[in-house]
């Protein structure tokens, strides 16, 4: 089967043949129909990759620091042949996709063949093993376009969740590419006073074309009008979308929320912050993780033990169940932001098109 990868060391990207996968008890195998890329996420990655050494150091002193500590511990030299083994290794690549279950794990409960899901944390190839509480069927009148979108949904719908706004409340949404314009439309479909800012204009016409409010990025100008249309008050809750080494937009966000409001961060921004702001209005600063409750914890995503409801309403696969649900019922449409669509052998066409098309918002294989 044919599969997307990137080397770790050089960020050479390529579509490879490889086995098809086999899958656990908790697992399922899914044949792919639809997979999205994630713009803002594997562009970083892209990046990151395919920079030099020290520029990677640079990035990423955490991994330094974890080298450091293994050079103490094992010697130089087998934490120097340890490193260039893992900088020669390919990565796969993407993790929200659509496709039809081929074979299901004796542990797997709700999923036969033949199935539809939408799918998270696997990769853009022809055949994905994915957990089997990860693997999330298609309601009849949801495309694999839409379904596709579950993982990065699921993203940004955990994020509007973090932010805990009360029905008639407001919201403003910072960076406004495919998981800002998600937080608006899931937002707005909750029922809330949505306002987005970006520094593009066509980014900020997407949300008032939705029934938000879209502002372009022009500092205090444009907090005024953030106050102003919150009656002096500011925004329940500021949600950072937004993709920078700068901490200007969680500061800013201080500006634009109320007394004791909530901001999120979502995207990958800068958090070198001054105290005194969140000091003054007690604000919650808040991080949101991945898809939901249950990301990274081996017992739900490796064994398939899933939370009960009651200790925890909203897992990573209740927040794709939720956004699958919400299409299904005219509630939120989401085609509209697929900009193109390529064929998987044409990989390096789609992650040019990420890299250099400004207006590239949903790019799917």
């Amino acid at each position: 089967m044919k599969q997307v990868v990137q080397s770790i060391g050089d960020g050479s990207l390529r579509v490879v043949e490889v086995p098809a996968p086999s899958h656990g008890a908790a697992e399922v195998l899914v044949s792919t129909t639809r997979s999205l890329l994630s713009t803002g996420t594997e562009r970083a990655v892209r990046e990151l990759a395919s920079a030099s050494l020290l520029e990677k150091a640079r990035a990423r002193p955490d991994l330094v620091r974890q080298v450091v500590k293994k050079a103490r511990a094992e010697g130089i030299r087998q934490t120097v042949r340890s490193v260039r083994t893992r900088l020669d290794e390919d990565m796969p690549l993407g993790y929200s996709a659509a496709g039809v279950v081929l074979e299901v794990g004796e542990s797997v409960e709700g999923l036969s063949t033949g199935m539809r899901v939408a799918t998270a944390s696997a990769g853009h190839a022809e055949m994905q093993v994915v957990p089997g509480l990860l693997a999330i069927p298609i309601p009849d009148n949801v495309s694999d376009e839409s379904a596709a979108f579950g993982a990065v949904a699921a993203i940004a719908l955990q994020g509007l969740r973090q932010a805990n706004v009360e029905p008639g409340g407001s919201v403003c949404v910072v960076g406004l590419g495919l998981v800002g314009q998600l937080v608006t439309r899931l937002a707005l479909a909750a029922g809330y006073d949505v306002i987005g800012v970006d520094l593009r204009d066509w980014t900020t016409d997407m949300v008032t074309l939705e029934g938000g409010f879209g502002l372009v990025e022009r500092g205090e100008s444009t907090t005024a009008t953030i106050i102003d249309r919150t009656r002096g008050r500011g925004v329940d809750a500021v949600l950072v979308t937004a993709s920078t080494r700068s901490s200007d937009p969680v500061m800013l966000a201080c500006d634009r929320v109320r007394d004791r409001g909530v901001i999120v961060v979502v995207g990958d921004v800068g958090v070198e912050l001054s105290r005194t702001p969140f000091y003054m209005k007690e604000i919650d600063l808040r991080f949101a993780r991945s898809y939901g409750p249950g990301r990274y914890e081996r017992t739900y995503e490796e064994y398939g033990v899933d939370y009960p409801i009651g200790h925890v309403r909203w897992t990573e696969g209740r927040n794709i169940e939720a956004y699958l649900d919400l299409v299904s019922r005219g509630k939120l449409r989401v085609a509209d932001l697929v900009t193109h669509t390529f064929d998987i052998e044409a990989a390096d066409k789609a992650y040019a098109t990420i890299a250099q098309e400004s207006w590239a918002l949903a790019v799917q294989f």
